[in-house]
């Protein structure tokens, strides 16, 4: 379950979130399950940050750093992600539908088992990421960077 302190303080203000990340470098933030649909987190350091089964549906999360999280099983649905960084995070079993992705990052980000139907991706970073193909079914996508992109699913 998310950390009840860090929950509150990401509410309250982005400024002061991302200013307590810089001298809390060395704590991991737990959102776990927390509930932030709709949440403005623009510009938020969500950095190695805890967001297993959040639910983030409607949420903006534009530009913000959230390279290395753990998501999986979170709610993205219709979830804004414009310049944002999700390198390197797992993205396993996440539900994406309508979500809105335009010059985001997703560099060898881990979307296995994730779902897309309805989601726009446009000119989003995909390269190295585990992704099971079926996951896109139903989502547009342009001027992605496809190259290399699926490592196959290992058996």
């Amino acid at each position: 379950m998310a950390n009840q302190e860090q929950l509150t303080l990401l509410r309250t203000s982005i400024t002061e979130w991302n200013r307590w990340r810089k001298a809390q470098i060395h704590i991991l933030p737990d959102l776990s399950k927390a509930n932030l649909r709709g949440v403005n987190l623009k510009g938020a350091d969500l950095t190695l940050t805890n967001l297993r089964e959040a639910d983030l549906s409607e949420a903006d999360l534009s530009e913000a750093n959230m390279s290395k999280s753990l998501l999986v099983k979170a709610n993205l649905s219709h979830t804004r992600f414009v310049g944002t960084c999700l390198d390197g995070s797992d993205l396993r079993c996440v539900q994406a539908q309508g979500a809105y992705f335009s010059k985001a990052s997703l560099k060898n980000a881990d979307l296995r088992d994730a779902r897309f139907a309805g989601a726009a991706l446009y000119r989003t970073n995909m390269n190295g990421a585990w992704l099971y193909a079926p996951g896109l079914e139903g989502a547009t996508i342009q001027m992605t960077g496809l190259p290399g992109l699926i490592k196959k699913k290992s058996l």
